[in-house]
């Protein structure tokens, strides 16, 4: 099975200069992104896996690797910004 993630309610965004500001009202944190975090950010507003992510920036960023993008997840994940979703 699959796993799928998607944004955490309560997370405020702003795109500045190519970064991205990430604010979690609930748990008062702030959190920056690259553009290519950003991207990945701004897809995860609907439910997606790691593997579909992969293939939306891989245009954009051809030396990611799904290993990558998975650290990337997990990190998000334990900061409380993404949840898993139901498929």
């Amino acid at each position: 099975m699959t796993k799928m993630y998607k944004q955490a309610p309560d997370c405020e965004t702003v795109e500045v200069d190519g970064e991205w500001i990430i604010l979690h009202t609930e748990n008062f944190t702030v959190t920056k992104l690259n553009e290519s975090g950003g991207l990945c950010w701004s897809l995860l507003k609907e439910k997606t896996s790691a593997g579909a992510l992969l293939k939306s920036i891989r245009p954009f960023s051809a030396h990611y690797t799904k290993t990558d993008i998975q650290l990337f997840l997990d990190e998000l994940t334990s900061c409380g910004l993404i949840e898993h979703a139901s498929q």
